[in-house]
């Protein structure tokens, strides 16, 4: 594999969903509204029809797997995820010249991933003993973890499982996404985050533990809004793959 990435020039003609995991730990600098609206115009001249619908997926229920004091960060969490999309629902509608369809934007929590899987825990549990058994696996998840300057501990490991699985199924178009105007006609779906793809991710995706990697979806893998280069993970030599 030849470790060579591009921009994506057009997207398909047909109905999609941008995907745009929101992290907590960015969501009042990186990924706030504002900047989220930048990204949100980066697309501007890629689509070819009006059959784009945009979803914003707030990972507050991530972190619960470090938190101990849950009732603080609930209303912690809470608060940031309604102003964010309060925020970029002003913006959407100050820009409405150009942004004209409001219900292509839409806005979930990550609770909500775990009921549009029929079992989203099971696989989860399923990348545990992936993780258990698979010194590779265990490999990239402790470099991934000392790029990110994180100590590896079982919580940490648990949100990264977690993290994974989601962008698993999502790429293989086994979650339910609940956007009312795209309403489940999508036929490709685009990962969408400031920054390259972990390490592990890309391992976890190409192990495809659930041999579900051959659905239609053209964009398996993650784009990066800050480089706005498209990683496919498909097409990754991650020996040769620098993070």
């Amino acid at each position: 594999m030849e470790n060579q990435f591009f921009d994506i020039n057009k997207l398909p003609a047909t109905w999609g969903i941008l995907v745009f995991p929101i992290s907590m730990s960015r969501i009042e600098n990186s990924q706030s509204a504002s900047s989220c609206f930048e990204y949100i115009k980066i697309f501007d001249d890629k689509y070819k029809e009006p059959k784009v619908g945009a979803q914003f997926i707030y990972t507050e229920g991530l972190y619960m797997n470090f938190e101990e004091r849950a009732y603080e960060t609930k209303n912690k969490f809470a608060q940031r995820m309604v102003n964010h999309k309060q925020g970029l629902q002003k913006l959407i509608a100050k820009n409405f010249h150009h942004y004209q369809i409001a219900n292509a934007f839409n806005f979930e929590a990550w609770f909500q991933m775990y009921l549009s899987h029929p079992d989203f825990f099971s696989v989860v549990a399923q990348a545990k003993m992936l993780y258990d058994t698979d010194t590779l696996f265990q490999k990239y998840v402790a470099e991934d973890s000392r790029v990110m300057e994180r100590e590896l501990t079982s919580q940490q490991l648990n949100f990264l499982i977690e993290e994974h699985v989601f962008s698993y199924l999502l790429l293989n178009r086994q979650l339910r996404l609940q956007n009312e105007y795209i309403n489940g006609r999508e036929e490709w779906l685009l990962l969408c985050y400031p920054g390259k793809p972990l390490l592990s991710e890309i391992y976890f995706y190409q192990k495809d533990i659930l041999k579900i990697n051959t659905d239609t979806n053209p964009y398996k893998g993650h784009y990066d809004l800050t480089q706005k280069r498209f990683y496919n993970f498909n097409e990754i030599d991650l020996e040769n793959f620098i993070l």
